[in-house]
């Protein structure tokens, strides 16, 4: 559920029912913005704390397939080995004079 300051310089949401409830206590019903907006809340209460599971479900699903794909590990490629048959191609002739 996103909210914003009072200025509309900033935005936050509530991310968890014990949030949701808390905003509940907070508003006065005798404002009768804060009470309008208390009876949107009750009246979707059970909608929005149903999302609010199935984003936290998302979220964690999320983060684990993320850690599952950082830990594949690739494997690592040897040094290519030197071919015996190629070994005349290191030969060095000692006795031949500049």
């Amino acid at each position: 559920m996103f909210v914003e300051s009072s200025d509309s310089k900033q935005w936050g949401y509530y991310c968890c029912k014990e949030e949701i409830d808390l905003l509940m206590g907070s508003l006065n019903p005798k404002g009768e913005r804060e009470r309008a907006l208390q009876k949107q809340v009750e009246r979707f209460y059970s909608r929005i704390c149903m999302e609010l599971q199935k984003r936290s479900k998302d979220l964690a699903n999320r983060i684990a397939l993320e850690e599952a794909v950082q830990r594949r590990s690739t494997r690592v490629r040897a040094l290519p080995r030197e071919n015996p048959a190629n070994a005349f191609l290191n030969y060095v002739n000692k006795w031949k004079e500049d």
